[in-house]
């Protein structure tokens, strides 16, 4: 099974690097990079906003070559490539009729560096009516950044740039450390066992942190939320009014 598969994907890569491509300029046509989870994430269409013919093409972004297809509906299908001065792949977008599924990036010599997919996950979200993190089921994206040797360097999750939700730290292709913004974050020895834990519970405004020796507990302490504000969009951040002031001054009056 394995050989038909590789044997498949070479005949796609041969039948793909046969194509001829319709050059074009950029100037005569509309390209546009939309939201990662817009019906259209990338968007190439003639100038005067009619869809470009069904077939292949090349053109060239800042002087750097990108080739993609158009599918008969008038959208980016398939594999949107974007290419260095030498002709290596930078990065390959896949798309299935205009929507994003998956992006890789290569470095100069070829090598993974990062990856970003796009899918339908559970995520929890604070509902600011219900005062709670809710569990909901909907697009989100999981980005992975990479060692030299392939292994996994950091992973995330979320619904934006902006709204990171979970992160996850590796060495050596072991966990380092894994957070959940303002609900949970662990961190991981050498060995792979729990090391820290600290935990943020929202009903108690509370935050309990557990310190851990080969996985198995030693401590646990409430840590002071004297000076925290828990906000109802589901961030926490630091009442000033309640901070200690640091620092020294001088006084005119001797």
């Amino acid at each position: 099974m394995k050989l038909i598969k590789n044997i498949l994907l070479l005949v796609v890569i041969q039948f793909s690097n046969a194509q001829n491509y319709n050059k074009i300029d950029l100037s005569t046509v509309s390209y546009t990079r939309n939201g990662l989870f817009s019906k259209n994430s990338v968007s190439i269409t003639n100038i005067d906003n009619t869809k470009l013919l069904k077939g292949f093409y090349e053109m060239k972004i800042k002087n750097y070559p990108v080739q993609f297809y158009i599918s008969k509906k008038g959208n980016v299908d398939g594999t949107f490539k974007e290419f260095f001065f030498d002709g290596s792949v930078a990065s390959e977008t896949i798309l299935k009729e205009g929507k994003l599924k998956y992006i890789i990036d290569f470095d100069s010599v070829g090598d993974k560096v990062r990856s970003l997919q796009v899918k339908k996950m559970r995520i929890k979200q604070y509902n600011p009516k219900r005062r709670k993190w809710v569990s909901k089921r909907q697009l989100a994206y999981i980005s992975k950044w990479f060692y030299k040797n392939g292994k996994i360097r950091r992973k995330s999750f979320g619904l934006s740039k902006e709204d990171v939700k979970v992160i996850w730290y590796y060495e050596n292709g072991k966990m380092e450390s894994k957070e959940m913004k303002f609900q949970l974050k662990k961190t991981y020895d050498t060995l792979g066992y729990l090391k820290n834990k600290i935990v943020y519970d929202w009903d108690k405004k509370e935050i309990i942190k557990s310190d851990y020796h080969k996985g198995k507990l030693e401590s646990k302490k409430n840590i002071s939320t004297q000076n925290k504000i828990w906000n109802l969009d589901g961030t926490i951040t630091i009442d000033e009014s309640k901070t200690p002031k640091k620092g020294f001054y001088l006084s005119d009056e001797i």
